[in-house]
């Protein structure tokens, strides 16, 4: 009888060690994420190829988790779950501000939205003209939707902002065929990702604020060891060749990363302005 309530002792004490492990294990991995902005296809390609390089460089696994929707990556980075993301400069804002995360890396430069409509559209001639009539954007707190609420802050003075899936591009696109009055689309998509038949097909009528370009941020629970290897390590070489689909998607006239910091990000909280319904 003792020997078998030593074997049982035994057993548990086996039991509660793997668990003890599994769960130092599940707190060591680092899960990475961005906006669904393509496919899962897609964004595996994309972000799957950085998780891979930021688990050789930092000997810890980084793992890529496509978020479903908009909705679902907004509910998970206010809850928490992600740890590297890759993402506009307001949800970078809004998390230094509110969950302790720290800035790393960023694209060069600048970003902001224009506001397009069919080149044959003589009626629209800029923002003002859009007040009341359709306008196509991806949904929010997408970036893109954000700036463009800011454009309007009365909201009995709005466009009619219709939210659909897909890229900018997309959204160009539909814009081209006449599914929309108008369209919101990233300025670096418009110069340089739309093809040559839509980019003819359309004009643009106004402009977003330029603000800080899209970068990588980090949570809390990144050592700042692993956050300096982070740093170091994706603006070398070969850093940049895990990220080439990356920075040359997001920032064709200079696909590269700059380190970054918290001075980036002042004034770029929009999110604290509750201009988007659910956040």
């Amino acid at each position: 009888m003792k020997s078998a309530n030593r074997r049982t002792r035994r057993l548990a004490s086996g039991m509660l060690l793997c668990l003890m492990l599994f769960s130092v294990s599940a707190q060591a991995e680092y899960v990475l994420s961005a906006p669904p902005r393509e496919s899962a296809v897609a964004g595996e390609r994309m972000y799957g190829a950085v998780a891979e390089f930021l688990s050789r460089v930092l000997g810890t696994p980084v793992v890529y988790e496509y978020p479903e929707d908009w909705a679902t990556y907004a509910q998970n980075m206010r809850k928490g779950r992600y740890d590297i993301l890759f993402d506009a400069p307001h949800f970078a804002a809004w998390r230094l501000e509110n969950q302790n995360a720290e800035p790393l890396v960023r694209l060069p430069g600048k970003i902001n939205f224009v506001l397009v409509t069919h080149a044959a559209n003589e009626a629209v001639t800029g923002a003002d003209d859009l007040i009341g009539r359709r306008v196509c954007l991806l949904p929010s707190p997408s970036l893109g939707a954000v700036s463009a609420y800011a454009l309007f802050p009365n909201p009995v003075q709005q466009p009619e902002f219709v939210a659909m899936s897909g890229s900018w591009t997309d959204v160009a696109d539909a814009v081209a065929r006449g599914d929309c009055l108008a369209g919101v689309v990233r300025k670096n998509d418009y110069l340089h990702l739309i093809g040559a038949d839509t980019r003819s097909a359309i004009k643009v009528v106004g402009e977003t604020r330029e603000l800080t370009n899209q970068g990588i941020t980090v949570s809390g629970r990144v050592s700042d060891a692993h956050r300096e290897k982070m740093r170091l390590a994706l603006t070398g070489p070969e850093g940049l060749a895990a990220a080439e689909m990356l920075v040359k998607r997001f920032s064709a006239d200079n696909p590269t990363f700059v380190p970054s910091a918290a001075d980036d990000y002042v004034d770029h909280n929009l999110l604290s302005q509750n201009m988007m319904f659910g956040w």
